[in-house]
Order: structure tokens, then sequence, then C-alpha cells
């Protein structure tokens, strides 16, 4: 008795690999999928709103994930972040006294020091015996360039640490420039060297200038800046030095860091209506012609900032400290050009 043959299912008959020869089992396997590909991405929590109670009120069954908001925070704090190859280091600028120059320097210093994992130092380059940057971080510091060049034996953080105050509430370090009658001029050379020293221990060094851009010092700032911040204020002078000082960076051959210039204006006055909501709207569409409307910024007016003692970012109103966040992120954004990093 013969076997019975079984019939072959009809269709299409599945590959036949040979194992052994050719290409077919390298094929199948680079097509493998991996497991982790078939799983969807866990969404992440929202951590406020009605997207939290929902996914706390389910006992965590109800998931709608963060909402965009959230998202663009959490984008803006990972770019703040973000790594950072070498030394960046941030010139502050403003063409008129009042402005909020040294307030910028304390705020968007204390941002980064807060959010990244190196360290961050602001330096007080104003040359002006009024200069008071050490005032706003940390009254207590009294040392200056001086005794950080006289220094010989500087070897790690710690050894620096001896001439340069904190902000503990963010971790922003702050060298002085406190006016006493024996301190010797500041010049770019003085500026130049005590710059190289710091960025052996500083990743995001960030300077506060005066306001006389003929003074010595400037080409030592610029010379070593990666990007400038123009500070003006809604004030009407404030206003027209920021824009005689982006003429005059534009005339003076600054071009490559005009690309990664941001403009604060600070709305010093506090008042609302509509005429002051026309003039903020006009200083922005003015100062959008040098630089991008993207890197354009106006901070609202902060009764913290205007009590003229230390700052702490975490007393900051919401608004000022997302405005800041913003700009902070804004020039992070340039860590990774071609031309940034020194």
């Amino acid at each position: 008795m013969r076997p019975v043959e079984s019939t072959p299912p009809a269709g299409p008959r599945p590959p036949e690999w040979n194992w052994s020869q050719g290409t077919g089992g390298a094929e199948l396997r680079s097509e493998q999928i991996s497991a982790s590909e078939l799983n969807a991405p866990r969404k992440i929590p929202s951590s406020r709103g009605w997207r939290k109670w929902l996914y706390y009120g389910t006992f965590k069954l109800i998931n709608t994930g963060e909402s965009p908001d959230e998202q663009l925070l959490r984008n803006l704090n990972a770019t703040v972040a973000g790594h950072l190859r070498g030394t960046y280091s941030i010139v502050v600028l403003g063409g008129k006294g009042g402005v909020g120059k040294t307030t910028t320097t304390a705020s968007i210093g204390s941002t980064f020091a807060a959010l990244r994992k190196d360290k961050v130092i602001a330096i007080d380059a104003n040359p002006d015996r009024a200069s008071n940057l050490a005032d706003r971080i940390d009254p207590k510091a009294t040392n200056s360039y001086t005794d950080v060049l006289a220094d010989r034996n500087l070897h790690g953080y710690s050894d620096i640490r001896s001439h340069v105050g904190m902000n503990e509430a963010a971790g922003l370090d702050v060298l002085g420039n406190r006016y006493q009658p024996d301190r010797q001029p500041l010049s770019a050379q003085v500026y130049t060297d005590t710059h190289a020293v710091l960025q052996r221990f500083y990743s995001v060094l960030i300077s506060d200038s005066g306001t006389d851009v003929d003074h010595p010092v400037i080409p030592g700032l610029m010379g070593r800046a990666d990007a400038l911040i123009m500070v003006a204020s809604t004030a009407p002078d404030g206003a027209k030095g920021a824009a005689e000082l982006m003429d005059w960076a534009y005339e003076a051959g600054y071009h490559r860091l005009l690309q990664r210039t941001v403009v604060v204006i600070n709305d010093v006055r506090g008042e609302s209506g509509k005429a002051h909501r026309k003039l903020v709207d006009s200083l922005v569409e003015k100062f959008s012609r040098w630089v991008s409307p993207q890197r354009v910024f106006v901070v609202p007016f902060d009764p913290h900032i205007a009590s003229a003692g230390v700052i702490d970012i975490n007393e900051l109103r919401p608004e000022t400290r997302r405005r800041y966040l913003e700009i902070t992120a804004r020039l992070a954004s340039g860590f990774n050009s071609s031309e940034g990093a020194q």
C-alpha cells in the first residue's frame, strides 16, 4: 500500500533561504525588528492642569501625556543644559545706564547655572566706579582680576572658588570688580588674561560690560565673545542707546557676533494700556531689522528685580522666569555652531 501524499496548500510558498550561501539570511537578519520598536513609546505624564488630574484620578490608567507647552518647556530646559564642547563666552552690552544690563547678566547667568551640570560664572567687566554685578549675585564677593592673576596655584575648581562669590540659589559664581582706591584700570589685556584663566574652570562665561564702547577693555571683550546680548529698555533713551550699539557693532566689523546676538528689552516702567503696548511693539519691530524677530525678547517688569537686591530666579514671577529661560535657550542654541565654542 502506497503512502498517502499530502497535497501542498494553495497560495504563494514562503521563500526557501539558503542559510549557508547567498544573502538571504543576511537580508532577513538585517530586517529583524527589535522588541522596543514594537512597543509604543511611553508618554510622559503631565505635571499640571486637567491632564495631571485625569492621570491620577484614573489611577494612572489614562495618560494623555504632556501638553504642548510642557513639551516646549522641557525642550527649552534641555537646550540650556545641552552638551558644550569647550567654553562659551557671552558679553552683555547696553548703551545707557539703568536699562537693566546687570540684572540681565545675573538672571541669564543664574538660569544657565541652575540647569547645567558644569560651572558658570558671571564676570564684572564694567570699568566704571559704579560697577555692581557682585551686589546682585553675592555681595560677599570682594576679590577681583588682580587676585586671580596673582594666584599661581590655581589647579582645581576649589582653588578658583577662593576668589569668586556664589549665588547659592542658582549656583552661579561671580568675579567682581568693586571700586577700590588702588584698583588697577581694567584693560583688554587684563580681561583677556583673566578670561583665559577662568575658562579652565568654567564652561559658560557671561560678562557684564560698561556703557562706553570706546573704552580700552572693549576689544578684549569682543575678541573673546561667542555671542552678544544687547540690552534696551522701554524708556526712550534706553532704546536709543541699544540701537546705536547695533549700528556700532555692524560698522566695527562684528558681523559674526551679530548672527548670535539677542536683544533684551526690559520693561522698566511696568505700565499697561494701549499706548504702552504700542511702544513695546514698535521697539520689537525696530530691533527686528538687525536680528531675527525670534531673537528679540521683552522682559516684563518684575518687583523682585526692581528691589535692587540679590537676584534669586526662584523669586521671579513665572512669566519673567519663563522669558529668561527662552532667552537663555536661544543663546544656548549657538553651542553647536561651527564658529561657536572656543
